[in-house]
C-alpha cells in the first residue's frame, strides 16, 4: 500500500466513524421519541400573548388534557407541529409537571382542526374572575355587557360593520367568581377553575366563544391572550367546544373604545388571525423578491390602521378579511394584468371592489406566491379612528404585503418610506410606485365618481396590449382574422387591393382597435408588421380624440417582405386614448404609387401596442 492509498484508507475509516456516530445519535433520538419516551395525549393549540403598549408578544403551544388541565409544549427542531385543534399523541420528556418537550408527533386526529367558524352568530360567554388574595371588581356585569353587545357602540357593532353583517356576537356576562388561588400568571388554570365554578350557573354548550376578564392581568404582564382556534372542554353539561380570550377587566370599565380594541384584537386571534404587522425596508417601500422579506425590518404591532396591530379601532385589513371569508366575490379583484382599476371605500357596504390583490409573482426559491393588497380607507364607521396625521391615510391607497406561507400574519408597507413610522403609509393621490424587483407598478390617479382610480403595471419595459377588433375599410379581405394580428408568426390578414372610387382614398386599408390599460401613459408605442406585393405608399394613422380626426404618424414605401414600423408617442399620449373607455384606434392604408400591377395584395402580420407606465 503506497502513502496515498494509506491516506485514503484513514480518511474512509474516519468518515465511516462519523456517519456511524451521527446515525447512532439520530437513532437514539428517534428511539426515544417512538419507543422509550414518555407520551401524552390531548388537543393541540397555539396561544398569542399580546401587549401592544410595550411591543411585547409571545406565541406558545399547549396541549389540553382530558381533565381540562393544559400543559405547555416545547417542540424540538425536527418535530413537526400538528394542525391547530387536532387531537394528538406526542412523545418526548417531561421538563416540569406542566411543561413537555416534544420529540415526535406519534399520532394526529385532525377532525377538530379547522372547526372554527368565522361567519354567522358567535355566542360569547364572558366570565369575570378575581382571586382569593385580590377580590378587586373593577368592572360591572352591566358595563361589560354593554361594551360587548350594545347595538350602537360595542364589539358586536364593530364586527357587524367590519364583516358587512357576515359575523356578529350575542351572549351573556357572568360573575364575579373568586378563584380559590392567589394571583399568578397561570391563565390555563384560571380557565379550568372558572369553568368549574361557573358550571352551576352556565350552560356552556350554548356558547362557542369564551372571554375571561381578570383585574390587572392577574399577575401576567400582557394586556390580552387568545387562542388561535377552538378547544373542547369537559363540563357538567357535556363536551364544550370554544375559543378562549383572557383580557384585563379594567379595559371594560368606562372606556368603550378600549374594550372594543382588546375584544376585537384577541377575538381576531380566536378567529384564526395573526397580528397585523409592518415591514420596513432601507430606501424603498418593498424589498427583494423571493426572500420572505428577509431584507426588511418587521414590527409585530406596526400596523396602526388595523385592530390586530397596535391599539386602534381600524378594520381588519383586506388579506385578513379574505381568510375570514367576509368578502363577496365582487369585493376582491385578483390583478394579474396591467390596467386601470377602481376601489370603493373600504367600509362602505356595497357590491363594489374593496381590495386589489396584485400578484407580484411566484417565488421559485421559497415556492410561495407573493401578493400586495391595496385598499382605500375612508372615515366611515370605526375607520374614523385611524386619522393619523390629520387623515393622511384617507388620501391614497394602503398596501399590505403577504406571501402564501400558511400564516395569516400581514405586513403593512410604507410608501412614504423616508420616515417608516407607518402613520402616513399610503401611496397618495397623484403618486407612482415602481417595484424595484418585479416590474410591478402602481399609480394612484385620484377619486372619480366616489371611487379611487388606480393604474397597475406589470412591466417596466412596457405593457404589451393586443388588438380587440379590426375592420377592413379599403380593398377586400381574402384571409386571416383577429388572432393573426397578435404575434409575428407569418400568419396574416390578407387584403386584396381595389381601386377606390375616390382618388384620395387607399387601395387597401384596415382599422385596428385596442384598449389602453392606462389613461395617460408617459409613452405609447404602436407596432405594425406588414408587407405588400407592390411598392405602395404605406401610411399609419392614429385617431386623435382631441381634434376628432386621424393623425398621421408614419409614411413609407411598403416592402415585399415583412418589415416592422414602431411609432413612439411620448407627449400628450392621452389625445389618442378615448376618455372613459380608453379605446385606442390605428389605421394602416396602402396608397397608389403609380403601381403598374393590376393585381396586388397587402399582408398584415402584427398590430400591437406597448403602453408604458
Amino acid at each position: 500500500m503506497n502513502a496515498m492509498q494509506a491516506v485514503k484508507v484513514r480518511w474512509l475509516i474516519g468518515f465511516t466513524c462519523l456517519v456511524a456516530l451521527f446515525w447512532a445519535a439520530a437513532g437514539t433520538a428517534f428511539a426515544q421519541a417512538l419507543g422509550g419516551a414518555d407520551q401524552v395525549r390531548g388537543q393541540f393549540m397555539t396561544l398569542v400573548a399580546c401587549t401592544p403598549e410595550t411591543g411585547f408578544w409571545e406565541e406558545y403551544d399547549t396541549l389540553l388534557l382530558e381533565d381540562n388541565r393544559e400543559i405547555r409544549l416545547d417542540f424540538l427542531p425536527w418535530a413537526r407541529k400538528p394542525s391547530l385543534g387536532s387531537t394528538v399523541t406526542v412523545a418526548g420528556r417531561w421538563k416540569t409537571r406542566d411543561r413537555f418537550e416534544v420529540s415526535w408527533v406519534v399520532s394526529e386526529d385532525p377532525r377538530m382542526a379547522g372547526g372554527n367558524p368565522t361567519t354567522g352568530e358567535q355566542r360569547v360567554c364572558v366570565l369575570l374572575v378575581n382571586f382569593q388574595d385580590d377580590t378587586t371588581q373593577n368592572a360591572t356585569v352591566e358595563g361589560v355587557r354593554q361594551r360587548m353587545f350594545d347595538p350602537n357602540n360595542s364589539a358586536d357593532k364593530w364586527w357587524r360593520e367590519a364583516s358587512f353583517g357576515k359575523m356578529w356576537i350575542t351572549g351573556d356576562v357572568y360573575g364575579w367568581y373568586t378563584l380559590p388561588i392567589n394571583r399568578g400568571c397561570d391563565p390555563s388554570e384560571w380557565r379550568r377553575l372558572a369553568i368549574q365554578m361557573a358550571d352551576p350557573d352556565v350552560y356552556f354548550p350554548q356558547y362557542n366563544r369564551l372571554f375571561i376578564l381578570v383585574p390587572t392581568g392577574g399577575g401576567c404582564s400582557w394586556g390580552g391572550l387568545g387562542t388561535l382556534g377552538m378547544q373542547t372542554f369537559q363540563t357538567d353539561d357535556g363536551p364544550w367546544t370554544t375559543s378562549t380570550s383572557w383580557c384585563r377587566s379594567e379595559y371594560y370599565n368606562t372606556n368603550t373604545n378600549t374594550a372594543i380594541m382588546i375584544t376585537t384584537h384577541e377575538g381576531g386571534h380566536n378567529l384564526g388571525q395573526h397580528h397585523a404587522s409592518s415591514i420596513a425596508f432601507n430606501g424603498e417601500a418593498l424589498g427583494q423578491f423571493d426572500n420572505n422579506g428577509a431584507d426588511g425590518t418587521t414590527s409585530e404591532y406596526g400596523d396602526r390602521l388595523d385592530t390586530l396591530g397596535n391599539w386602534n379601532l381600524g378594520c381588519y385589513n383586506g388579506r385578513h378579511k379574505i381568510t375570514l371569508n367576509w368578502w363577496d366575490p365582487e369585493h376582491v379583484v385578483d390583478v394579474r394584468r396591467a390596467g386601470t382599476y377602481s376601489l370603493s371605500p373600504y367600509l362602505l357596504n356595497s357590491p363594489e371592489p374593496k381590495v386589489l390583490a396584485l400578484f407580484r409573482g411566484h417565488a421559485p426559491n421559497t415556492n410561495r406566491d407573493e401578493y400586495l393588497y391595496l385598499e382605500w380607507r375612508q372615515p366611515i364607521g370605526y375607520d374614523q379612528g385611524i386619522n393619523w396625521r390629520n387623515g393622511a391615510n384617507y388620501n391614497g391607497v394602503l398596501g399590505h404585503f403577504h406571501w402564501n406561507n400558511g400564516s395569516t400574519k400581514t405586513y403593512l408597507i410604507d410608501f412614504s418610506y423616508q420616515d417608516n413610522d407607518f402613520l402616513d403609509a399610503v401611496l397618495r393621490t397623484g403618486q407612482t410606485w415602481l417595484d424595484n424587483y418585479t416590474g410591478l407598478g402602481v399609480r394612484v390617479v385620484g377619486v372619480e365618481n366616489g371611487r379611487m382610480v388606480v393604474e397597475v403595471s406589470f412591466s417596466d419595459t412596457g405593457n404589451l396590449t393586443e388588438p380587440i377588433g379590426f375592420q377592413v375599410t379599403g380593398g377586400v379581405r381574402t384571409s386571416g382574422g383577429l388572432s393573426d394580428l397578435i404575434s409575428s408568426d407569418n400568419r396574416y390578414v390578407v387584403i386584396e387591393a381595389r381601386r377606390p372610387t375616390e382618388a384620395a382614398r387607399p387601395f387597401a386599408e384596415m382599422t385596428v382597435d385596442t384598449l389602453s390599460p392606462f389613461r395617460n401613459p408617459p409613452r405609447l408605442d404602436l407596432i405594425v408588421e406588414a408587407a405588400a406585393t407592390a411598392p405602395a405608399i404605406q401610411v399609419i394613422e392614429m385617431w386623435n380624440y382631441d381634434t376628432e380626426r386621424w393623425e398621421e404618424v408614419s409614411r413609407r414605401v411598403a416592402t415585399p417582405s415583412d418589415s416592422t414600423v414602431q411609432v413612439s408617442v411620448t407627449s400628450n399620449t392621452a389625445r389618442f386614448i378615448q376618455p372613459g373607455t380608453r379605446l385606442v384606434r390605428a389605421r394602416v392604408g396602402w396608397y397608389d404609387n403609380q403601381i403598374p400591377l393590376a393585381f396586388w395584395q397587402a399582408r398584415v402580420d402584427r398590430v400591437v401596442w406597448n403602453v408604458y407606465f
